[in-house]
Formats: C-alpha cells, sequence, structure tokens
C-alpha cells in the first residue's frame, strides 16, 4: 500500500501553537483524501494520543512509530510551517526519508493554505485556536 507521509513541526512553548499546528496539518491531510491520496500524518494521528494518555510530543518519543511509518510510505511531504528549520523532529524524518530514498516535496505555506479550508471571521467557536493561526502564519489576513 503507498501513501504520503505528511511532516510537520509540532513541539512549540505556546500550547496554542501547538494545538494550531495540528489544525493546519489536519486540514491539508484531510485535503489529501479529498484529492483520493492516502495519509498518514503523525501530528494528525498521534496529537489526540498524546492529549488523551499525557504522552511526550517530542520527535524522541515518537521516533521508532514514525520511522516505522516512514519506511512504509512512498513519498514524503514537508509542510513549510513556521519552525519547520529548527523542528529536530522534521529534519529527522528528512533525513530518514533520504536514507531511505523515499521523494519529498516542500510543500510552501502559500500552497498549504491555498488547499485547506481556513477560518473566517466569525469561526472561533469551530475553530479554538483562530487566533494561533493568525499568530502561525504571520497575519490577520487569510
Amino acid at each position: 500500500m503507498s501513501f504520503i507521509y505528511v511532516a510537520s513541526p509540532y513541539s512549540h512553548n505556546d500550547r496554542a501553537v501547538v494545538n494550531a499546528r495540528h489544525h493546519l496539518v489536519l486540514h491539508y491531510t484531510t485535503y489529501l483524501f479529498h484529492q483520493k491520496k492516502l495519509a498518514f500524518s503523525p501530528i494528525v494521528h498521534c496529537h489526540p494520543l498524546a492529549q488523551h494518555g499525557g504522552l511526550p510530543g517530542d520527535f524522541l518519543f515518537w521516533e521508532q512509530y514514525n520511522r516505522a511509518m516512514i519506511s512504509c510510505c512512498d513519498l514524503m511531504h514537508v509542510l513549510e510551517l513556521p519552525g519547520v528549520e529548527v523542528s529536530k523532529g522534521v529534519q529527522a524524518e528528512i533525513s530518514i526519508a533520504y536514507k531511505l530514498d523515499i521523494p519529498i516535496e516542500y510543500i510552501s505555506m502559500k500552497t498549504l493554505l491555498h488547499h485547506i479550508h481556513m477560518p473566517q471571521e466569525g469561526d472561533e467557536e469551530k475553530w479554538p485556536t483562530y487566533e494561533a493561526y493568525k499568530l502561525l502564519v504571520g497575519t490577520t489576513e487569510f
């Protein structure tokens, strides 16, 4: 079975940023499924586990699991969210993919925002991290 591994930064000192990252990746992964592309995102699939079970959110804890999933994929998408260049987890995932000769596509923030439904003014109830989105993308305009 082939699928896209979606890599993106997760950990941050500000819980609102962590949640915003989760929601952006959730919407991008949903977009891929709408395009009939199978995808796995450790953020989408493991954030609820970490939240529910009080599990760590760092790459060190999830490395074995992520390595196993990367070894099964045939393409990696790296979401260029703010912080991607300093994310130890994303950099490790990229390194693993290179070593396994898995192609990597970088998805810019502009492309990401083009492919997902972004929150609008008034969506605060539906999007509890609306303010964090604005912080994450560095603008109040979507």
